[in-house]
Order: C-alpha cells, then sequence, then structure tokens
C-alpha cells in the first residue's frame, strides 16, 4: 500500500507545550552505523504463525554463517496482513536489500527498533535472552496497562496537536503499542491523529518535524525514482501529514501489517512566497513546477512503482490539486491499482450515508434531488457515485441518472450556459436552468431533498438556507462535510434547531451530540476512515489488479447495512467507530467478492468464506514469547486458529464438529484430536471428517512438538495409510490389540483383499453402513448384497423419477447423450435425463455396430425420445463423439418442438485444451510437471513437502487432462513460497544431488517461469469458473451467454497493455464460441433472465432478439398460440405489470431465473409458460466420474443372462445414487477428490506403474480425456465375486 500525497512541508509557530514526552519514551540516541532488523514469517499451517526477529550479516559477511534466516524460516508470505498465496510478488523477487549494516536484535538497539521494542512488557526472561539488563527498569507490566497508562497522560494534555505529536512519537518508539492504544481506544483517538487535527498538523508539519517518516520525493530526484524507492529497506509493500496518519489507519482499522505502507511525498516546488524565504522551511526551495515536467516526474514514479513492487501494489492518491487528481486518475486507472480518497472514498462514504437515510424519508435514491455546493473532486466524485448507483439500481442509462444532481461552484450554479468556460470534469453537471448565484436561491429553485456540502467554507450553509431545505422537506438530508470543524458548512447544533429537529445530519468533522426539545440527536461522521481501510483490504487480499466503480457501491452498500435498529433511534447515518474492525473486514469481504465477480482478482482459487479470511488475516499488535526467547507476534489469536473452518464454536467451551456433528467439550484443541482420529484418552474419533483434513490435523499436531529444525537431517516419518489406523497396527501390533484395533485391521483387510478404492471410505453410503452396523450391537450377522435388495433399491428410484416426471409437465427436461468410443470398433451411449429438481440415468446402450451410421443412431434417438415422451423434452444435448450433423438434421426436422445443443462443458474443456497449447503455456506446464513428477516420485521430499505444506498437494486432478493441468498450476502458485523453502532446507539435503533436483531448483528460482504460472492461472481462471458454473447439474442456460462474456472481459482486462497476447487467446474463445457453443435456445435464454435483459451494462442484448424470436416460433408454431405474445414481450421488457413491482426487482439477481418467471410472470402468461420451460434446463453434460469400464463390462464381457440383468440394474442404481448426491455436495464440479496417480502431473515413463494389477482391464480403462481415477469405483471384473456375488 502506497499513500501519495503532494508536498505538505508548511512551516508555522511552534504550539506550546508539545515538547512533552510520553512516560514510557526511552532516551534517543544516534546508531552509527544504522541498524535495522528483519521480520521473516511464516503462515504455512504446520509452521507457527509467527514473524521471528532473526539476525542478518552485511552480504560481505554472510558467508561466514553456517546456517542463513532462510534456513531456519521461509521468507515473508505476507502481503498487507494478508497472506500472499502466490509466495511473494515476482517483481520484488530478487531485488537486493539495502546494503546497510545490520546487526542482532539486541540490547540498545532492540530498544531503539519501533518494529520490536517492547517497552516496560520485556519479561524478566526476555531481558536477560536479549541483553537488556540495566537498560530498563525493573518492573515489568503488561501492554494492557501500558495502554491504559498512556491513556492517562494523553488526556492531560489540553491541546489537541500536544496529543498528535506524542501519538507520533509513540509510533516511532514502539510501534505495536501505538497499534493497540489507537485499536482499543479508536473513537477517543481517531479525531487526534486523523481528521480534524491532522489538518492542523499538516499546517504546522515544519515546525513539528522530528524525524523522516516514508519517502521524500521531489525534482531533484528526477531520472533516478527507480533508485529511491529501493532505498525503502521493505520489499513487500501493498500500499507526511496525511500519508502517514492515513497508513496509520490502514492498519489500525483495515488491519493491513505497517511494513507493507508506504507513504511517500512528491515535491515539486511551491509558490509560496513567504515558504520560499522562510529559513526553516524543509520542502523545495523553487517554483512549484507544473506541465510536462510535472507529468514526467509523475509518470516515472508510477513506472517506479510498478518496476519495483509488482503489478498488485495499491497507490493512494491523497490531496492533490483538483485537476491533478482528476487526470492522474484518468490516466492511471487502466494501467496501476490506484485510489484517490478525496474522489472515490468520499463519494463512498457518502453514498452509503445517503442509502441508510432513505430508512428515515423513504423511497429510492432515484425519487431524491440532490444539490452540492462545492464542485471539486470531493463533490463532483460524490456526484458520479451517487449516478452511478441511481443507473444501476433503476436500470437507467447514466446521463439520465446525472439529471437528479446539481452542483453550485464559486460562481454559482453550473448551468449549460457556462459548459464552455467551466472545467471538464464539471462539464456532466451542468443542465438546462437559468443562472442563479445564491445557495439559497438555488435551493428554493431545485428544492432538493438532499443538500451536501464539499465547498471548504465555513458557515455557507446558513439559516436561510437549512429553514428553506426545512420548509421543502419533511425531513431534510443535510451533510456538511468540509474538514477541519472551523471549515464546516454548518455545525450539528445549527442544522437540527434550524430545521427544529427535523434534519438527517451528517458532518466531515466530529460533532458532539445535541439535545434539542427534549430529544438527542447523534450526528454522524462521514468520515472516510469508515471506507478506505476495508476497501484497501480487500483489495490486497484478492490480488486486485485494478479498481472498479462496482467495488466503491459495494463498499457503500456493507457500510450502510452495517446500522442497527438502535443508531436509526438516535437519527444516525453511519455506525459508531467502535466496531470499526468488524465493519472494515466485512467491507473488505464485500470488494474481494465483487473484484472475483468482475474477474480483476488474481489469488485463486477464491476464499469460501470471504469475510473470515480478511478476519482472520488482519494484523494484531499484541506480543507473545516463544520457548526460545525469540521475540515474534501472532498475526492469529486463538479464535482465528485455522481448524476453526471445521468447527462451530458453541456457548462457553463446546465446540461442534462440522463434519459428523457431535458437540465437543475442551474446545479446539480437544477438536483437532478428534479430526485427527489419532488415539487420544477420552477423545471419540469423527467417523465422517474427509482424509485431506486428517492428515492436515495430524501435521499441525506433529509440528507442535517437533524440535527447531537444525543443519541436521532427520527423515520425517512416513506417510499414514489412508485409513484411520497407524500402519504398525494393521500389521505388527506391538501390544494386545484392543476392540478399535480389530476393527480398523479388519475394515483395511477387506480393501486390501477386494482390490477397493480407497476414496470409498469418504462416501457417506460407506458411514451410514458403519453407523447403521454399530446400532446393531454384539451379535449381528452381515449379509450378503442380494438382488432382493437390488430390487428394492431400484424400485426406490423408480418412486423417485415418477415423482419428478411431474414437475417435467411445467419445466420440461434435457435428454442428455453422451458417448465413449475406442476409434476403433466399439462404443457406448449412455442417456440420462435432467430437470431443476435432479438428472436421473436412463439407460446404456451399446453402440458398436452402428456408431457411425446416422440411420442406425437416429432410430435409437426415436426410441429413446418415445420413453421420455416428446411432450416432454426441451433440448437434446449431444457431445462431439456423435455424427452431430446427421442425428442434428433429423431430430430437427422431425420433433418441431425440440432443440439440439452442444455439450458446454466440453466446449470450453476444448478452449482450456487448446489455451494449453499456446507455446509459452506449453512450456510453464511443462516445466512445473518436471517439479511435481520429482516429488510425488520420491518418498522423502513428498514427506517434506506434506510436512511443509500441513498435508496439502501441490497439484490438483481435474476431470478433464486441460483441467487437471490448470488447476495444478494454481495450486502450485499457492504453494510457491514453501515449495521454495523446501528445496532449501536443510532437511532436503539428501537430494541435492539428483540431477531432477537441480532442474527443479534451477525452475524454481527462474522469474519468467513463476510470471508465465501467474500469467497461465490468470487466463485460465474465468473459463474454468464457467466451467464450474455449467457442471453443477443446476439449470445455467440462461447464464452461459453472460458467463461467456464476463470470461472475455476477464481477459481482456488482464491484457488490457498487451494486445497481441489478447487476441491470441480471445481468438480461440470467439472460434469455439461460434463454431461449438452458441445455440438459439442460449441466446433466448440469456433474453429471458431478468438479471441480463434488466441490467443496462449488457451489450450484446440486442443480438439476442432474433434468436429469441426464432425460439418463440419452435416453441409455438401455431398463430393461437403466439396469440397476444408481442404485448406480452413487451410488457416484460419495458417491466410493466408484476415485472416491475418492488419484490420482483429485488429477486432480479437472487433467484433463479425460472423460479422468478414461475413467481412474478403471471401479467405475461403465454411468455411464462415458454420461459420456464426454456430457463429450467441445464446446458452441459453432469462432470460425473464416468465409469465406463463399468458398461464395458456390461455389454462386452461373457456373462449369462441373469449376471447381465443384474449388472444391468447395478449400473442403474450406482449411477442414479451418485447423481442423486452430487446436486447435495459441496465439492468442485471439475476436480477430483483424490489426485490421479496416472498422470503426466505424477508418473514417470520410465518407472513401473504403481498399479499393476488395473492392467488386466487393458484398453478399458482409455476413457480418451477422462483421468484413470474416474474409474476408481469400478475395478470390479468378472472373477470378481467378492463384492456383489455376481
Amino acid at each position: 500500500m502506497i499513500s501519495l500525497t503532494p508536498s505538505l512541508f508548511l512551516n508555522k509557530t511552534v504550539v506550546p507545550g508539545c515538547s512533552t514526552r510520553l512516560s514510557l519514551r526511552q532516551p534517543r540516541t544516534i546508531i552509527t552505523p544504522p541498524a535495522s532488523l528483519r521480520v521473516f514469517s511464516s503462515l504455512g499451517s504446520n509452521q507457527d504463525p509467527t514473524g521471528s526477529v532473526l539476525i542478518e550479516t552485511t552480504a560481505t559477511s554472510s558467508s561466514s554463517l553456517e546456517t542463513s534466516a532462510a534456513d531456519i524460516v521461509p521468507k515473508s508470505t505476507v502481503s498487507g496482513g494478508v497472506q500472499d498465496v502466490y509466495g511473494e510478488d515476482a517483481a520484488t523477487e530478487d531485488m537486493p536489500i539495502t546494503p546497510w549494516s545490520l546487526s542482532v536484535a539486541s540490547g540498545y538497539t532492540l530498544l531503539r527498533d519501533p518494529h520490536h521494542n517492547k517497552g516496560l512488557a520485556f519479561s524478566h526472561r526476555e531481558r536477560d535472552a536479549h541483553y537488556l539488563r540495566g537498560l530498563l527498569p525493573p518492573t515489568v507490566i503488561s501492554q494492557d496497562l501500558q495502554v491504559k497508562k498512556i491513556m492517562h497522560t494523553l488526556r492531560q494534555y489540553q491541546v489537541p496537536l500536544q496529543k498528535y505529536m506524542a501519538m507520533m512519537d509513540l509510533q516511532e518508539t514502539n510501534e505495536r503499542l501505538f497499534y493497540k492504544l489507537l485499536i482499543d481506544h479508536v473513537e477517543e483517538l481517531l479525531p487526534v491523529i486523523y481528521t480534524p487535527t491532522v489538518g492542523e498538523a499538516c499546517q504546522k508539519y515544519g515546525s513539528i518535524f522530528l524525524r523522516p517518516q516514508g519517502l521524500f520525493i521531489s525534482l531533484k530526484e528526477k531520472g533516478k525514482i527507480h533508485e529511491v524507492l529501493r532505498n525503502w529497506p521493505e520489499k513487500n509493500i501493498q500500499g507526511m501529514g496525511i500519508p502517514v496518519g492515513k497508513l496509520s489507519l490502514y492498519t489500525a482499522l483495515g488491519g493491513v501489517r505497517p511494513s507493507a505502507c508506504l507513504p511517500v511525498t512528491i515535491d515539486v516546488g511551491t509558490n509560496n512566497e513567504k515558504l520560499l524565504n522562510d529559513e526553516f522551511y524543509i520542502g523545495l526551495r523553487q517554483r512549484r513546477a507544473t506541465g510536462e515536467e510535472y507529468s514526467e516526474l509523475m509518470h516515472e514514479f508510477m513506472t517506479a512503482v510498478k518496476q519495483n513492487y509488482g503489478e498488485k501494489v495499491v497507490i493512494q492518491f491523497e490531496d492533490f490539486a483538483n485537476h491533478n487528481a482528476f487526470d492522474l486518475l484518468a490516466k492511471y486507472g487502466t494501467t496501476h491499482l490506484v485510489f484517490n480518497d478525496d474522489i472515490q472514498g468520499t463519494a463512498s462514504v457518502v453514498l452509503a450515508g445517503l442509502i441508510a437515510a432513505l430508512r428515515f424519508v423513504g423511497g429510492s435514491l432515484s425519487d431524491h434531488r440532490f444539490l452540492f455546493l462545492g464542485a471539486g473532486e470531493a463533490g463532483t466524485g460524490i456526484a458520479e457515485l451517487i449516478a452511478l448507483e441511481i443507473s444501476k439500481k433503476s436500470h437507467i442509462p447514466l446521463e439520465e441518472a446525472r439529471k437528479n444532481i446539481w452542483l453550485v461552484d464559486s460562481k454559482g450554479l453550473i448551468v449549460s450556459s457556462r459548459k464552455e468556460s467551466i472545467q471538464h470534469f464539471k462539464k456532466p453537471w451542468a443542465h438546462d436552468h437559468e443562472p442563479i448565484r445564491e445557495l439559497v436561491d438555488a435551493v428554493k429553485a431545485i428544492k432538493p431533498t438532499v443538500l451536501i456540502g464539499t465547498s471548504g467554507v465555513g458557515q455557507t450553509f446558513t439559516q436561510d438556507v437549512v429553514e428553506t431545505m426545512a420548509k421543502l422537506n419533511e425531513k431534510p438530508i443535510i451533510l456538511s462535510l468540509s474538514n477541519p470543524t472551523s471549515q464546516s458548512e454548518c455545525t450539528a447544533e445549527e442544522a437540527y434547531t434550524w430545521s427544529q429537529g427535523r434534519a438527517i445530519f451528517a458532518s466531515g468533522s466530529p460533532f458532539a451530540p445535541v439535545e434539542y426539545e427534549g430529544k438527542t440527536f447523534v450526528p454522524g461522521q462521514a468520515n472516510n476512515a469508515y471506507i478506505f481501510p476495508g476497501f484497501g483490504l480487500g483489495l490486497i487480499m484478492s490480488g486486485t489488479i485494478r479498481v472498479h466503480d462496482d467495488m466503491l457501491l459495494a463498499a457503500s452498500e456493507a457500510l450502510a447495512e452495517e446500522l442497527m435498529e438502535e443508531h436509526y433511534e438516535k437519527g444516525m447515518i453511519y455506525p459508531p467507530f467502535r466496531n470499526i474492525r468488524k465493519i472494515s473486514a466485512r467491507i473488505a469481504a464485500k470488494v474481494a467478492a465483487k473484484a472475483y465477480e468482475l474477474g480483476l482478482a488474481t489469488r485463486l482459487p477464491q476464499p469460501k468464506e470471504l469475510e473470515q479470511c480478511a478476519e482472520s488475516s488482519m494484523y494484531s499488535p499484541s506480543w507473545k514469547l516463544t520457548k526460545n526467547n525469540i521475540i515474534y507476534h501472532s498475526p492469529m489469536v486463538r479464535e482465528k486458529d485455522i481448524c476453526w473452518e471445521y468447527a462451530e464454536k458453541l456457548d462457553g467451551n463446546k465446540v461442534k464438529c462440522k463434519f459428523c456433528s457431535r458437540v465437543l467439550n475442551g474446545g479446539i484443541s480437544r477438536l483437532k484430536h478428534h479430526l485427527s482420529r489419532l488415539p487420544s484418552k477420552g477423545v471419540n474419533p469423527c467417523a465422517k471428517v474427509r482424509d485431506d483434513v486428517t492428515d492436515r490435523v495430524r501435521s499441525i499436531l506433529s509440528a507442535k512438538d517437533d524440535p527447531p529444525i537444525t543443519n541436521k537431517y532427520k527423515p520425517p516419518p512416513p506417510l499414514s495409510p489412508p485409513f484411520d489406523a497407524p500402519a504398525s497396527k494393521l500389521v505388527f501390533p506391538s501390544s494386545p490389540p484392543n476392540a478399535q484395533d480389530i476393527a480398523e485391521r479388519s475394515i483395511s483387510l477387506f480393501f486390501f483383499e477386494n482390490k477397493i478404492d480407497f476414496a470409498v471410505a469418504r462416501s457417506p453410503s460407506y458411514h451410514h453402513m458403519l453407523d447403521a452396523v454399530a446400532k446393531c450391537g454384539p451379535g449381528f450377522v452381515a449379509p450378503s448384497p442380494k438382488t432382493e435388495w437390488l430390487d428394492r433399491v431400484k424400485s426406490d428410484i423408480s418412486l423417485q423419477l415418477k415423482d419428478t416426471e411431474k414437475e417435467w409437465v411445467t419445466t420440461g427436461c434435457t435428454i442428455i447423450a453422451e458417448a465413449w468410443t475406442d476409434n476403433k470398433s466399439r462404443a457406448l451411449i449412455n442417456f440420462s435425463v435432467s430437470s431443476p429438481s435432479r438428472i436421473f440415468f436412463h439407460k446404456s446402450v451399446d453402440a458398436s455396430s452402428y456408431f457411425k451410421n446416422s440411420k442406425c443412431l437416429a432410430d435409437l434417438f426415436d426410441s429413446v425420445i418415445q420413453d421420455i415422451g416428446q411432450e416432454h423434452i426441451v433440448q437434446i444435448i449431444m457431445d462431439n463423439s456423435f455424427c452431430y450433423t446427421g442425428i442434428s438434421n433429423h431430430l430437427l426436422q422431425n420433433y418441431a418442438t425440440i432443440f439440439v445443443s452442444p455439450c458446454a462443458s466440453q466446449c470450453l474443456n476444448i478452449i482450456l485444451e487448446e489455451f494449453s497449447k499456446v507455446d509459452w503455456v506449453n512450456q510453464c506446464i511443462s516445466q512445473a510437471q518436471v517439479i511435481s513428477k520429482f516429488v510425488y516420485n520420491n518418498s522423502p521430499v513428498l514427506d517434506l513437502l506434506r510436512k511443509l505444506t500441513g498435508g496439502q498437494d501441490i497439484i490438483r486432478s481435474g476431470v478433464t487432462r486441460s483441467v487437471s493441468n490448470f488447476l495444478s498450476l494454481q495450486s502450485m502458485m499457492k504453494q510457491k513460497a514453501r515449495l521454495k523453502h523446501m528445496f532449501n532446507c536443510p532437511e532436503y539435503t539428501t537430494n541435492t544431488n539428483k540431477p531432477q533436483s537441480i532442474s527443479c531448483v534451477n525452475i524454481l528460482e527462474d522469474n519468467d517461469f513463476w510470471r508465465a504460472v501467474e500469467e497461465s492461472v490468470a487466463i485460465s481462471e474465468p473459463i474454468l469458473k464457467v466451467l464450474r458454473e455449467v457442471s453443477t447439474g443446476k439449470p445455467a442456460v440462461g447464464s452461459i451467454y453472460e458467463l461467456m462474456s464476463k470470461a472475455k472481459e476477464s481477459i481482456r482486462t488482464y491484457y488490457i497493455m498487451d494486445e497481441n497476447k489478447h487476441k491470441v487467446f480471445s481468438d480461440i474463445v470467439d472460434t469455439n464460441w461460434c463454431d461449438h457453443l452458441h445455440s438459439p435456445l442460449h441466446a433466448a435464454a440469456a433474453f429471458l433472465n431478468p438479471s441480463i435483459q434488466y441490467n443496462p451494462e449488457i451489450k450484446f442484448l440486442t443480438s439476442l432478439k432474433e434468436d429469441f424470436f426464432k425460439v418463440l416460433e419452435k416453441l409455438l408454431p401455431t398463430s393461437d398460440l403466439r396469440r397476444d405474445i408481442t404485448n406480452q414481450i413487451f410488457t416484460f421488457t419495458r417491466a410493466k405489470g408484476m415485472f416491475g413491482c418492488n419484490l420482483a426487482m429485488e429477486a432480479r439477481d437472487s433467484v433463479s431465473p425460472g423460479l422468478w418467471w414461475e413467481q412474478f410472470g403471471d401479467s405475461a402468461p403465454v411468455l411464462q409458460r415458454v420461459a420456464i420451460r426454456i430457463l429450467s434446463q441445464v446446458c452441459s453434460g453432469y462432470n460425473l466420474e464416468r465409469q465406463w469400464s463399468t458398461f464395458q463390462q456390461m455389454h462386452w464381457e461373457r456373462r449369462n443372462k441373469i449376471d447381465r440383468e443384474i449388472l444391468n440394474k447395478l449400473a442403474y442404481v450406482n449411477q442414479n445414487l451418485k447423481l442423486g448426491r452430487m446436486i447435495t455436495l459441496e465439492t468442485d464440479p471439475i476436480a477430483l477428490e483424490d489426485i490421479d496417480m496416472m498422470s503426466e502431473w505424477v508418473e514417470e515413463a520410465e518407472n513401473p506403474s504403481p498399479a499393476q494389477w488395473l492392467d488386466r482391464f487393458g484398453t478399458a480403462l482409455d476413457g480418451g480425456d477422462l483421468n484413470t481415477r474416474q474409474f476408481g469405483g469400478a475395478i470390479f471384473s468378472a472373477n470378481d465375486h467378492n463384492i456383489f456375488g455376481l
């Protein structure tokens, strides 16, 4: 985070009394040479989530140390308080640090270091360990007591600037105590370090200047800014009066770590003669630069920042002159991650207040008229965001929304007759009206419901103005936003008194509560600190690359939602500041969610719980002490333990397991033992926890007991088997086995003997079976599955199908035909039926003898249509395995109301496949596979990796080869820091001489490789996101157009500065969209989707009309059926009747399109029936683990008639049970739970297969593009009678 401000070196008289120091301040001395500290931190799940103070020498003497800092803990993976899932910014990865001498963090040096000094909070043990004896008074006090003592001191000061200086002095001596103080007393201290006191501090900055904070860049540094930025000791920046205070709030209120913030002052001179002649002026003594010289300096700075800190560094402009502020934001808004708090932050916080004020005055923003006094960057920024919100909520053009907003500047009302003489940013607000000079006359003429002051001139909302507003409105909204207090357009007391207590009032500076006629009013403060800390955190945690206006709207709406009924009762339109960190976390979550939605986020995959992610990543100023006397800070308190994601916190010390719902006493520690499934006294193991979770928790528990890493290599323990019991107990019990051991051994032997896939142990039916057996108690006789039970289950499924068929009358259904062929002589076709409630497997057909015969295939499809009923079928989805044209023509000619559509998931997979064939992407994948093959073919290396990652893998297997490639690149990028650390840590030394190991190290140290990985992830994730949406088995036909448009826009945005690369990937997407995916039914569904139809930002709506009308003619073939359809279309598109009611408008984006039409489509009954049938369809086959080997056995292996009938029933039951479960699962629909150990990411060609016994299937496992893991649940053959007795 970089906060950027123009020169603020003003020089006034010294404030009396400001030389007083806080009692905890130590005497200051000058240290030569400069000493500094490096804090390394690791957020690995099996490491202490801490940063440790370590020793680092100069470059010339580093070789003398046997163990470097990197050998002890990995480099920082934290950026702005948020774990950097990419390890570290590539742009700063190998940049040398400032070449200063660094010394040990101890003694006098430690007391002088604000980042690590604890003052009197150093314990006796720490004082001994860090040579502090005699350098501190003997008393040890806690941090909380320090806070209490300092607050007592601060409250003695009468002058606010004294308090400000004392706070800044504390920040320079004990940084964590400063933030602890500010966090605990934010409501009292916010006016001290920020508005309004910071304004006075800026005016007197030259007089109160004690030591530099941040960077000072002037015209003298022109041509050398890149080197100047490298003088700053921190590498990972996510970002002197104003920027210093602002960045303090990013940390205190938004949780961004201090070392990730860099305040920068740009000094281009001054035209103030008094300052130029003042001997104490500390700024650049020359006339202010303008024009080309100014632009060149700014451009050099912006370029250098991006080169030093990467694409995702947040640059905040602060207090730039109006014309420069707008020009800079427009120029760099498309190339850098920039944010102007005066324009955008102020606008967002004011909009939040206006949204909250609607609770008092009713209606929507479009029902109100707005009048601004002040047309600078703040006023026009607020006005533009209000207009944007009105446009989005009311679905009207932006130009139309602006007509309700009027601005008054120093020359009067801005009207169209002044357009030629006003600045460009004022021109959108020049409306047709006669000129008006005075504000009160403008109020009388415009009749606003909202009056907003951003003029910076005090007492301009006179009694006449406020009384006129009160006459025009029952509850006038008056916002007096100028700072400091002396410049406020009116006071809170004046606003309430002159309006007879009816005003809804808020201000820029704080005002005390006002009593009027026996009622107490609490004026709100439209303080930017509500927005920018959370907004910045949201940008950082999502890795956003550009700021979008929709993110500002999301932040405003999130803030407005924080008001409770008790606040409204006091007339408040902003929540209290005491909960500001919680508010910031929620704002960050909404901003990050919007960034992911817009495709501007790069930290992938998106966390499921963004608010929890924001809270857990916030900087905390508390200190701890390790058992080795190393000082560190834990950014995650116990409540933020990563295992909380697997539990629900109950009253007291109770927790509820999310897997088995068992309630445990003993908190998070007991939960870990429960999830680990390790023998533990008094803790029952969880029967339903996933294996990956168990492995992760076990690694966390083992890491607690691990000794510190030393140079001596000790092999890690072997991997646990995928069962509950350790391997030693399965085969060689060292003590008499108990009942638990016997049960575990028996179950394991059952799996081993019958070659059952280990993943079966995670299926719900497996655990239901064990629970049912346990309830039977001793003496239970295990039955063998018989055809009787098979018939019962099949009958149950048939009954469910009958119930589902009832909805087909209204919603219709889709037939999904999926084929498999060996491209020689054999082919299979599976048919399924999809409707909104669920998917049913229909049947499997051996089409080997006629797969390339269109006539025979047409007869087959005719029979399936007769089975389902032609009147129920809306579309048939086929993949590219078919002779598509011949069958399609047959179906379209013989079935007038049935559509034939391509499979969306197959088309998207083709897009990803072509992405992976691009030369540099293919090279990137090949290099990544070199690393993964080496890791997964060396047990000690794999064990070490899983220890460092908490049991997580560096690759993921997907439903196709291309999906696996990009999911694995995502996973590898996430584990970048840990991968690099592993190949350099002492435990790895035994493998360093292997040629493959050297190749891996070279790849991992190659910045070009990591840039290619990040780029591959960025361009593939939008397509993967669409693939996920269409692969869930839920109706998505109405969303495919919008999803693809967003995906294309995300790729375009990413390559906004590289048109050549953009063209390569956009051509791949466009070609496949036109050739494979485009369908008239998709177009009609998009036209009928209310979230698309009523969205003014959708550009492709008019192009859908032709296909929409073609679909209508097909579904309504006669004039009688089409009666009144034109009027009904008009009613829908213009939102007339029920389509325009508030409930319908609110539900446009929140419910499925089919359900929306069912609820609100009564105004157009014929169109309603058509819309429901169209919007209830899927657009893709299901990505179930298609076990073609099962059907191959069923059709081609020699069996008698009875066995074949049983196997047919078994396949029918198996497929439908899995399809029924698929809808309820919350897993990633395109990723497999287990790694495919025979994929090209794992298997080395020269090594024998680890699963040679699967070779007996021969080509039966050749599933084309499918991963072999998909056949894991069907590894039985004619000779395997153990399982089903066939």
